[in-house]
């Protein structure tokens, strides 16, 4: 039996098109969308949803293990910079720098005060 080839173009445009229903449902926004369709300098940072979103994201949906440092790198500074990483069958991960984690944690603390 030969298994269904999946063409990881569109694997990867879902899976971009998924998070942007969850982040408007999270920030409760409808001004939040995909860098393709939105931004080309965007896009072409390496950005992949924009809008009213307090981070810059990558979406990856692919089976090995993104070249996180180079895609980070690439990305601009003015907001934390994530990558959503997503492996068929296995839950999502976030993958982002120690520095960017550390004020995210010190930013809930501050508020719990």
């Amino acid at each position: 039996m030969e298994k269904k080839r999946i063409n990881s173009r569109n694997k990867g445009i879902h899976y971009e098109q998924a998070l942007v229903r969850e982040f408007k449902t999270l920030f409760k926004t409808d001004k939040i969308y995909s860098s393709r369709a939105e931004s080309k300098r965007m896009d072409d940072a390496g950005v992949d949803i924009v809008g009213e979103i307090p981070i810059h994201v990558q979406a990856k949906a692919m089976e090995t293990t993104p070249p996180a440092h180079k895609i980070l790198a690439n990305m601009p500074t003015d907001k934390p910079r994530v990558i959503f990483w997503k492996k068929n069958y296995k839950p999502q991960i976030v993958i982002m720098e120690a520095e960017t984690f550390l004020e995210i944690m010190l930013d809930i603390v501050d508020k719990k005060d």
